[in-house]
């Protein structure tokens, strides 16, 4: 077995590029390894004595631990992030992720050019309707940088939202109802950016698709807002995958 060591809770993914054939699911469940663990490549002849040999390509190991937290914008209560084997839970005050300047809680790691976040969204507290919790691919760390997200909200639906220039107005690419909990997608190949949604995480179906120039180095992480500023709201991820 070829392997290498990770931290506790990164992923090996194999040909995670894009490809014409679709992938098909065979199966997933949960165990509690206790990390670091390795984990690779593994090739048995399953005949004592004799090599077999095998070849691999497109591999990848992905790491979910390469993320920093921050509040951005004027919060009125700091946020705060917690972590354990299988959930994500941020917390994050602030007015909203909307018109010229956000204020909200953001866990993120760097995304190039091509990439993609993804997470289940398994609850976001209402203190607001408007409440917010979802994925971001976004310029930069400033209150009024151009980004892209997908959200699901406290009781107003799920949204592909966007800001196109520094400073500049919000807009809405597509909105619907829905709720919580909800897998959200957000996949970039350059200047176009598409958003997608599940059910289970495993069949994924177009949301919306916008053309926005973020530039060649951008982040990409999970957003909370509770559009009710003097209160934190608190939002619950699974299943967060950060590919570039």
């Amino acid at each position: 077995m070829a392997s290498t060591s990770v931290p506790r809770g990164d992923v090996l993914c194999l040909g995670l590029q894009e490809r014409e054939d679709p992938w098909t699911f065979l199966g997933q469940d949960r165990i509690t390894l206790s990390g670091p663990y390795e984990v690779g490549l593994a090739v048995s002849s399953h005949r004592d004595g004799r090599l077999a040999r095998a070849t691999f390509d497109n591999v990848t190991i992905v790491g979910r631990g390469a993320f920093t937290d921050t509040d951005i914008g004027a919060v009125r209560v700091p946020g705060a992030t917690a972590t354990n084997d299988i959930e994500v839970t941020l917390r994050g005050s602030g007015t909203d992720i909307w018109g010229t300047a956000d204020a909200f809680r953001y866990r993120y790691g760097a995304m190039s050019s091509t990439g993609a976040i993804s997470a289940a969204v398994r609850s976001i507290q209402r203190t607001d309707p408007w409440a917010k919790a979802g994925v971001m691919i976004r310029s930069d760390l400033s209150p009024g940088s151009p980004h892209v997200m997908l959200i699901v909200s406290a009781t107003r639906g799920i949204a592909m939202q966007y800001r196109a220039v520094p400073n500049g107005a919000s807009a809405n690419v597509v909105a619907i109802p829905g709720a919580a909990p909800e897998w959200v997608r957000l996949r970039r190949q350059g200047t176009t950016i598409v958003g997608e949604i599940s059910d289970d995480g495993v069949t994924w179906q177009a949301f919306g698709n916008i053309d926005l120039p973020l530039g060649d180095s951008v982040t990409a992480g999970l957003v909370v807002t509770s559009h009710n500023n003097p209160r934190l709201a608190t939002g619950v991820f699974e299943d967060v995958l950060l590919l570039d």
